[in-house]
């Protein structure tokens, strides 16, 4: 037996943990199901839960904290500084075409 996992099983196993993970009422059961009927299942989901139980174990820590909320601030202040920009085009453009509409009233009159 190849020690590499067939593709198709690791997906099917990353499905049954999201189900899992999103607290299926039966999903447990389709999982233990599942896992019983083929040893290369079992080494799928082991594959499958690995990363994902080091994610979770991580999430909490204050460095990973600290990056996702600079990241976010980030993000903020780069959203804000384009509304910025746009409004205020918007306003140049609206005052230069009040200014045109203003010269062109009073060269007629």
């Amino acid at each position: 037996m190849s020690s590499e996992i067939e593709p198709h099983r690791l997906v099917e196993a990353a499905v049954r943990h999201t189900r899992l993970a999103e607290a299926s009422a039966d999903g447990s059961q389709e999982l233990a199901v599942w896992l019983a009927e083929d040893p290369r299942n079992q080494a799928a989901w082991r594959r499958v839960q690995t990363p994902w139980a080091l994610l979770g174990e991580q999430a909490t820590a204050p460095e990973l904290i600290r990056l996702r909320r600079a990241a976010l601030a980030h993000v903020h202040d780069v959203g804000r500084s384009r509304w910025l920009r746009m409004w205020r085009f918007s306003l140049s453009g609206a005052l230069a075409a009040a200014a045109g509409i203003l010269t062109v009233t009073i060269v007629t009159l």
